[in-house]
């Protein structure tokens, strides 16, 4: 039953600490200090993302829904992507076998079973991430409502 979120947990925590090493490569060193909280997120979301996956897979007092634990998965990735999306983009990772399929739509769809606004708010984020750099922290904003929201 977890097989599959477990491998996408693996490709989201990949993703997630690669960033760091990324942004000191590509980052002036301004730009990295200025994102270290955004960069900080990034691990903390990866150590988050594990403790639900261990709470989900050994416990038998409390149990989140599988679906629960893909939707946690699937954000902690978008956080990762953001991060990499701000000007000066960080350079794609190595492309990993979940990633074939387009996030996007199936986030969406698990968003809206966890609930309806949280859909707008991903897609506002995204939209105001293109905006330039303030449209980028009104983004970081809503990302950071949509993971601990």
């Amino acid at each position: 039953m977890f097989a599959e979120p477990l491998g996408q947990l693996r490709g989201a925590e990949r993703e997630n600490i690669e960033l760091s090493r990324l942004a000191l490569q590509h980052w002036l060193p301004e730009v990295a200090f200025q994102r270290s909280s955004l960069l900080e997120d990034a691990l903390r979301n990866v150590a988050a993302l594990q403790e639900l996956h261990s709470t989900a897979a050994l416990s038998t007092i409390h149990v989140p829904s599988i679906e629960y634990v893909e939707v946690a998965t699937h954000l902690v990735w978008e956080h990762g992507n953001f991060v990499r999306r701000l000007p000066p983009a960080l350079p794609e990772a190595p492309s990993q076998e979940h990633q074939d399929q387009e996030i996007g739509p199936q986030l969406e769809a698990r968003l809206l079973q966890v609930d309806p606004r949280l859909v707008e708010l991903r897609r506002q984020a995204w939209k105001n991430l293109a905006d330039g750099k303030p449209g980028a922290l009104l983004a970081a904003h809503g990302m950071r409502e949509m993971f601990h929201g």
